[in-house]
């Protein structure tokens, strides 16, 4: 039931707001030639995406599960991110998530990646799959339309190529 009424207010505010998938996909793609994650939220088409703010949220969501290797490096992961997680990052700079929530991983000791703004990319260790990273992303939207977050877009040709 819940579902259902988060899509429906979803819905009808997708009516007015401008930025579409294709806006959201393109300033994704110009962010994954950053060659280091501790840069992204530096970059121009992060500082846009950000400007968006709360409303812009689930079209970053629907990319959470998005397997596409990028050239961003992450000295906390040692590995080159997805693009999927340089929208969580997006989406977490936006808003910070709450990571036990989601993840039901809960860093007791407070250590994250040293220097790196990028709070999320402690827990990406734990979102390996994409089975994994659907569930996050589904948990994720769940928490954003439970009425604290509200004025997403709904756009569901993106959500129908996720799964």
């Amino acid at each position: 039931m819940k579902i259902i009424i988060c899509t429906l207010l979803v819905f009808v505010s997708s009516i007015s707001y401008s930025q579409s998938p294709a806006q959201v996909k393109v300033l994704l793609d110009k962010i994954t030639t950053v060659t280091n994650s501790k840069n992204i939220i530096k970059s121009k088409e992060a500082k846009k995406l950000i400007s968006y703010n709360k409303r812009i949220l689930l079209l970053l969501s629907f990319n959470f599960a998005d397997d596409t290797k990028t050239s961003v490096v992450s000295d906390c992961l040692d590995r080159k991110l997805t693009r999927g997680e340089i929208a969580m990052i997006i989406a977490d700079h936006i808003d910070r998530m709450p990571y036990f929530q989601l993840t039901g991983v809960q860093n007791c000791t407070v250590t994250f990646c040293v220097e790196n703004p990028n709070f999320i990319e402690y827990y990406f260790w734990w979102l390996k799959t994409s089975s994994e990273k659907v569930i996050f992303r589904n948990k994720y939207i769940t928490y954003i339309g439970n009425g604290e977050l509200i004025e997403p877009i709904h756009y569901p040709e993106i959500n129908e190529k996720q799964h």
